[in-house]
């Protein structure tokens, strides 16, 4: 029996449900969920070994008009990332019409030779028959490798995207260790930091959109204790006191939340540190974003 062994990117605009996908096939959380543009900032690499292949996934940020030297930098990363990959999961949302935002990418992607499947996601939203309209529909933009629909939050179908996406990926040796189902290739303090970032965006909501930078300036660990300080960088004064809340209280609710899923997702005691500093525009500023790690994988 042939080993088949790749690099996959998944690609799309935002809030298509690409690191929900990407989540439902590792079974645990590896990428940040969120209803806001720009959820996910730093490729991430999942590695998924089954018995004939091992498969790496790369998650990039949602593809979108870009307000700021970030957003610029998220896009740049996003096409970066195409760059000796396998294969391209283009994920959309099928609940919707395929619209402008996703035909540039479409147009964007398509002129390699690097095989497209398209993952049509949120079909838990449509009935039988608007589904086989839509299937049809997308069926004409282009010559895809195949389309597949699947629903992440009920978990339907990913199986059978795996499969497929196994019969477009080379007979190959597996790049990284094959111990273990799945593993995530980085760093563990980013994991922390997005998994904070995660609670900031969750309760601040619209207040404080993506003005939020996450630095892990201490992070001891034990056996069965982790001890980690981080700094929350915003762009305006303004913002500190909202992230603070009245009396600590919405810096409490981020901190306590955060150590519940650190703890929960590395299963030791979590002691979280939360400190709030004013980074002016560092959005806008390309030092400053290449100096919090965006864009220098």
């Amino acid at each position: 029996m042939s080993f088949k062994s790749g690099f996959i990117a998944i690609i799309g605009r935002p809030n298509v449900g690409k690191s929900s996908i990407l989540n439902q096939i590792f079974e645990s959380k590896i990428a940040i969920v969120s209803d806001k543009v720009q959820t996910t900032r730093n490729p991430i690499r999942g590695i998924l070994n089954e018995e004939d292949s091992q498969l790496v996934f790369i998650d990039t940020p949602g593809i979108h008009e870009p307000k700021d030297e970030l957003g610029k930098e998220l896009n740049r990363e996003s096409f970066a990332q195409l760059e000796g990959i396998d294969l391209i999961f283009f994920v959309i949302d099928g609940s919707e019409r395929f619209g402008p935002q996703d035909q540039r990418i479409l147009d964007r992607i398509k002129g390699g030779e690097t095989p497209i499947i398209l993952v049509v996601n949120k079909i838990d939203k449509l009935s039988k028959s608007k589904l086989l309209a839509k299937l049809s529909e997308l069926n004409e933009l282009h010559n895809f490798a195949a389309i597949i629909p699947v629903s992440a939050v009920e978990k339907d179908n990913l199986d059978t995207l795996l499969n497929v996406a196994k019969t477009y990926l080379p007979d190959d040796v597996a790049y990284f260790s094959t111990e273990g189902k799945s593993s995530v290739d980085y760093e563990r303090s980013f994991l922390f930091s997005e998994l904070i970032r995660e609670k900031v965006l969750h309760f601040t909501h619209d207040e404080i959109p993506h003005d939020v930078a996450i630095v892990i300036e201490n992070l001891e660990e034990s056996e069965d204790e982790i001890f980690i300080q981080a700094l929350l960088l915003v762009q305006k004064a303004s913002q500190k006191p909202i992230v603070l809340g009245k009396q600590g209280q919405m810096i409490k609710k981020i901190r306590l939340a955060a150590q519940r899923s650190i703890r929960a997702s590395q299963n030791k005691k979590c002691t979280l540190e939360l400190f709030v500093r004013v980074e002016k525009d560092w959005r806008t500023k390309k030092s400053k974003i290449e100096d919090l790690g965006y864009g220098n994988q």
